[in-house]
Formats: C-alpha cells, sequence, structure tokens
C-alpha cells in the first residue's frame, strides 16, 4: 500500500507538533478504521500517548487503487469518537476496505 501525504496533513502535522511517521503508522496499524459519511472519506483511529494522555489519534484519508492519501491528523477530544459512532456519522470498516 503507497501512502502519500496531503501538503496539508504537513502543515497540521507541524501545527500539532505530531511526528512524521504517525499518520503512515496509524493507518496500517490503526485499532479502528471508520468509512465518514459525511465527507466520503476514511479515518483511522489509533490510541497513542500524546502530550501527556492516552487519546485516539485520527488520520482521514482517501483510497484511489492502491493508492492512500492522508489529508489531515488530529487527536479526538474525549467522547468525540463514541458520538460521531452513534450518531452514525463514521461506520465501521471492515476487511474490504
Amino acid at each position: 500500500m503507497d501512502i502519500v501525504y496531503d501538503s496539508h496533513l504537513l502543515d497540521r502535522l507541524k501545527e500539532r507538533n505530531i511526528p512524521e511517521e504517525w499518520p503512515r503508522e496509524i493507518i496500517a496499524q490503526a485499532d479502528i478504521h471508520y468509512h465518514d459519511k459525511m465527507t466520503g472519506n476514511y479515518v483511522a483511529l489509533k490510541r497513542i500517548s500524546f502530550k501527556g494522555k492516552e487519546r485516539y489519534v485520527a488520520v482521514v484519508y482517501t483510497i484511489a487503487g492502491s493508492r492512500v492519501k492522508a489529508i489531515t491528523a488530529h487527536p479526538l477530544q474525549e467522547n468525540q469518537k463514541e458520538s460521531r459512532v452513534k450518531s452514525g456519522r463514521w461506520i465501521e470498516v471492515g476487511s474490504d476496505r
């Protein structure tokens, strides 16, 4: 799987002090993947110790053939994952992604 970084992602990594290798690692080793019904994008989540707190870090990405384009990354606020799943916005992706 070829993972490329969007320029927006690179800006956000610097802005949020997220290590540059994390998006690739999070997509490849995510705890869970979702399809975002609102945007049509995918979201990979992984629990990571970030700025002294254990939290989910999300990487938003698209898929075109065998190419994955990472668009942005950000730590989730408490209950943000549960809220988006409960509302139906995020649908868990199976092994067919």
